[in-house]
């Protein structure tokens, strides 16, 4: 009750602020730059969870399928870099996990046909795109919150897997705009839980691949053991819907570590699942994790990653692509 009362008048005071900034852009005062390359936009109004990566994969994929060619514009939130990086071909992919961030580089090795700006400044970043030629679409990773671009097409993800406190503005939940900012998207999918809004959106399917890899070779989809003990690791902004997943597999997990969202497995934390795993049969974790583990931890341990996949099947996003 007292972390309430002290939260809720910078609750306030941000809902004020968001509510400001949004009728400046509304009402044209503030300046809202264009591009010559249509952008689409994926986003959320929460500050994480709601499957905006593996979204982002299968967006790219669909549009590679009707011949169309994205280009994503991602931040690349906590890399080690700090200048603006073009990737045209990810086959001779020269930039580590650290350089690019964790989702860049999740996103950027499960593509074929799509390249990627990572920058900070996303104005600077969309200037860059449009000096390019070949280029359909700018897929702008976390965009719902840039209004100071002008897009095209405004997708909006939602985790309906959260409490009722989550719902709340900032900080006292976890939404960086109150839910009645909805009315701005163009499409609004339900990637986790049953919506609960008054706002409708369309559920998608979302499959989850286990991946098998031992002595840190990638082996063929794995027969699930029920019998081994697992620790199971992630640093994602939803590690309670990985639990629930692990759960539905009927992978028995006697250890469970959950890291801060997007971190980097360093020594100290290395080390905490090596003595966890000393006792017990191997590692779960998610594709966004694996990617950071240390080349001699993956030599060592039985790893299985659990890759999330959504389908796409909204006809009508896909006409307004194609048109």
């Amino acid at each position: 009750m007292l972390k309430v009362v002290l939260l809720y008048p910078i609750s306030i005071l941000f809902s004020l602020i968001v509510k400001l900034r949004n009728l400046l852009y509304d009402k044209n005062i503030l300046s809202i730059e264009k591009s010559r390359i249509p952008i689409i936009s994926i986003g959320n109004i929460d500050i994480g969870g709601t499957g905006k990566t593996p979204f982002v994969i299968a967006l790219c994929q669909m549009m590679e399928k009707q011949n169309l060619h994205p280009l994503i514009i991602t931040r690349g939130y906590k890399r080690q870099s700090k200048e603006l990086i073009f990737i045209n071909n990810h086959h001779n992919l020269q930039y580590k996990v650290e350089d690019l961030g964790d989702e860049p580089y999740y996103i950027i090795n499960s593509l074929s046909h799509t390249s990627m700006v990572v920058s900070s400044n996303k104005k600077k970043a969309v200037k860059f795109a449009n000096t390019l030629d070949g280029i359909d679409y700018i897929v702008l990773d976390d965009g719902y919150q840039t209004r100071y671009l002008q897009k095209n097409i405004d997708v909006v993800l939602l985790n309906m897997n959260r409490s009722k406190n989550w719902y709340q503005l900032l900080p006292l939940g976890g939404l960086r705009e109150p839910v009645k900012n909805l009315n701005r998207a163009d499409f609004i999918y339900t990637i986790k839980g049953e919506n609960s809004l008054s706002f409708k959106s369309k559920k998608l399917n979302v499959l989850f691949k286990v991946i098998e890899y031992k002595n840190g070779i990638q082996k063929n989809e794995p027969a699930i053991d029920e019998q081994k003990n697992w620790v199971s690791a992630c640093g994602i902004g939803d590690p309670d819907f990985f639990n629930q997943t692990i759960k539905e597999l009927n992978l028995n997990v006697v250890e469970k570590v959950a890291f801060e969202n997007h971190a980097y497995y360093d020594e100290q934390k290395i080390k905490k699942l090596e003595y966890l795993l000393q006792n017990n049969d191997g590692l779960i974790t998610t594709y966004k994790d694996f990617v950071k583990l240390n080349q001699n931890f993956l030599n060592k341990y039985l790893i299985y990653v659990i890759k999330m996949e959504i389908e796409i099947d909204d006809k009508k996003l896909i006409r307004k692509l194609i048109s």
